[in-house]
């Protein structure tokens, strides 16, 4: 699976000096599987990517289902935050 990432969340990554993120499904929107990311070491049922020298895991048999996944940072009024989008998606609900 290829994680590609966003300068600006690389940025935010680096300003905070985290290394080990969890890539979590959170349930399902109109558009499909919604994900997660959040702080935290891998999991016995987890596959790792490195990244730039940042962790990121994901369960075994989501790794497998996916093209890719897209990481942002949005820090505006209505969203701040790391986004997770999985690649060729519209990044809609």
């Amino acid at each position: 699976m290829n994680i590609t990432i966003t300068e600006t969340a690389k940025k935010h990554f680096m300003e905070n000096g985290s290394k080990n993120f969890r890539i979590i499904l959170k349930g399902y929107g109109w558009a499909g599987p919604v994900f997660g990311l959040v702080q935290g070491e891998p999991q016995d049922n987890e596959e790792t990517y490195t990244v730039d020298n940042i962790n990121f895991s994901i369960e075994k048999g989501m790794a497998d289902l996916l093209p890719g996944i897209e990481i942002d940072y949005h820090n505006g009024l209505l969203q701040k935050g790391y986004t997770v989008y999985v690649t060729g998606s519209n990044r809609s609900c």
